[in-house]
């Protein structure tokens, strides 16, 4: 992916003037301080920015992609361990880049967003590329799930996925488009990985009318 969009990426890297570790990115108010601040003085074309828990987003819709970059999350687990070092932390987007690699290999690369890792700035703070999801609402003109699907969904959350369910309206589409043992598949995957967050409008969405995953690292701090 980053091939594709070389000529744009060197633009971007070269506008990117990130002076801080990774360490120092640890919530929103950093990412917007030393990241898209610096960044909006030396990039004269239009793009948005958004961020989460986990991560900081550099949207550039009109390019088809966007950058992220994860913050310093440190894993709270280990302040319960006698071996617990500052060191101990989570690389969210790294996660996700991994979840969408091994989603690829068993043929559920439709249903994540294609992310990839790009390079580290300063040899510390590391930043990816990830595809343009078009929209967070369905298209209701063009949908093609019935009340059947839903009702099969709803089903399959109570008696086999324990509630887990993600949107009944964007699962019986995926359900809709990709068949029963492709949406059980992704459940599975899902649950495997303990993606535990994709929320509707804030995680999940659509391009081209197909059901997306576009923030699928979970999170577990």
């Amino acid at each position: 992916m980053k091939e594709k969009y070389a000529k744009e990426l060197r633009e971007i890297l070269d506008c990117l003037n990130i002076e801080i570790t990774w360490e120092g990115i640890r919530d929103s108010a950093d990412f917007e301080e030393y990241v898209v601040n610096p960044f909006k003085e030396n990039y004269k074309h239009p793009f948005k920015w958004d961020s989460g828990a986990s991560k900081g987003v550099l949207v550039f819709a009109d390019l088809g992609f966007v950058l992220k970059i994860p913050f310093h999350v440190t894993d709270e687990d280990y302040y319960y361990d006698d071996d617990y070092e500052e060191t101990d932390s989570i690389d969210y987007c790294a996660l996700e880049a991994d979840f969408y690699h091994q989603a690829k290999k068993i043929g559920l690369g439709d249903v994540f967003a294609q992310t990839e890792y790009v390079t580290m700035f300063d040899g510390d703070c590391p930043i990816y590329i990830q595809e343009y999801v078009e929209s967070r609402k369905i298209d209701e003109d063009n949908c093609l799930y019935t009340e059947k699907d839903r009702e099969t969904v709803n089903s399959l959350n109570e008696t086999e996925y324990y509630d887990e369910d993600i949107d009944v309206e964007w699962e019986a589409e995926l359900l809709a488009q990709k068949g029963l043992d492709y949406y059980r598949k992704f459940k599975k995957f899902v649950f495997e990985h303990d993606i535990n967050d994709l929320r509707y409008y804030d995680n999940i969405g659509y391009t081209g009318g197909r059901p997306i995953c576009f923030d699928f690292s979970g999170y577990h701090n």
